[in-house]
């Protein structure tokens, strides 16, 4: 969330738990905060600033009223493709395990994971690919030739767009621990 949401819903919250309040203790009869609010001197400057509370405070809540029913762009677990026959629907697994297989063809890597993120609606895909690799291969061209070969091969095959292929190299010899042989 960037941080102008962010900075609305801070308004929006603390404009609506002071609202809170002053309804629970007007009920509760502790304090009759309508009361105040109408007693307050009647000036054009109070009413522009209530006025413009109070709408911002409604104005945001219809937001979330509607926004609720909006589905999420958020990532599914197929791949799901409309024809003009049917649906075409491909599994989130087949394709980490199509991605596996490209990736796992480089040599001087290790520890090969592959993760992806299906964006069905925009009908495309996003790959995380984790390794290690040996101390002698240069990992920028690994790197820069696997992201392209990913693209290039998932594209082909799968006939959607690879929208990004990000690639973390760990090191996985300081995860590992040596254990000492006794001879």
């Amino acid at each position: 969330m960037n941080m102008g949401l962010r900075w609305i819903f801070s308004i929006y919250a603390l404009l609506t738990f002071l609202l809170s309040l002053g309804i629970i203790l007007m009920l509760t009869e502790v304090y009759d905060s309508v009361a105040y609010v109408l007693e307050f001197p009647k000036n054009d400057s109070f009413f522009i600033v209530v006025i413009s509370l109070v709408s911002f405070l409604a104005l945001v809540s219809l937001i979330l009223f509607f926004s609720s029913f909006k589905s999420s762009p958020s990532t599914r677990k197929d791949l799901n493709i409309d024809t003009s026959l049917g649906e075409i629907s491909i599994s989130k697994k087949s394709i980490e395990s199509m991605a596996y297989n490209i990736a796992k063809k480089f040599d001087g890597i290790r520890s090969l994971e592959v993760e992806t993120d299906i964006f069905s609606k925009a009908e495309k895909i996003k790959l995380i690919v984790t390794f290690s690799v040996f101390k002698n291969s240069a990992v920028q061209q690994t790197a820069k030739e696997m992201q392209q070969r990913l693209k290039d091969d998932l594209e082909r095959m799968l006939e959607v767009q690879v929208s990004e292929v990000q690639i973390y190299v760990i090191d996985l010899e300081g995860k590992t621990s040596k254990k000492q042989r006794v001879v």
